[in-house]
């Protein structure tokens, strides 16, 4: 799967600009890693691929769960647990593969498109439509958050 299989920009925005850039750059890596086992890339590329992808999505976790705490997002912790789930993942692939324990062939990281995207279309997307509700005061959520 490409990224231009996941749909137009527009149909994988959330409607906050700096979280659509970064799960694009997040599909971006796992279709490079992808692509990397399907033409037998070394283990060495692909594990610095595999830790890339981790590390940023950490870094992308921790700056979602700020910007949700400081909206006061009510579905906050269910989304906390969904990154911790995501992250326990890749960070298990990222081990075994030092380990030499990970054997990858083509479609073995299916699962990690699937899974981010099926993360940025419902919980994430439920993030970005709460803020563009009204307050009780009548003012958005987003605080300037989409630019």
């Amino acid at each position: 799967m490409r990224l231009g299989e996941l749909g137009t920009h527009d149909e994988m925005s959330i409607g906050v600009k700096m979280l659509d850039c970064d799960h694009r750059q997040q599909f971006e890596t796992i279709f490079e890693l992808q692509d990397l086992i399907a033409s037998g890339g070394g283990r060495g590329r692909i594990g610095s691929l595999l830790r890339r992808l981790e590390r940023f999505t950490r870094a992308h976790f921790a700056l979602e769960e700020e910007m949700m705490e400081a909206t006061n997002y009510p579905g906050l912790k269910g989304h906390v647990f969904g990154h911790r789930q995501i992250a326990e993942h890749l960070q298990a692939l990222v081990v075994f593969h030092d380990r030499g324990a990970l054997h990858l062939v083509p479609g073995s990281l299916d699962f990690l498109t699937v899974g981010h995207m099926n993360h940025v279309e419902h919980d994430d997307l439920s993030y970005g439509l709460w803020l563009d509700r009204p307050t009780e005061m009548g003012g958005r959520r987003d605080q300037g958050l989409r630019t």
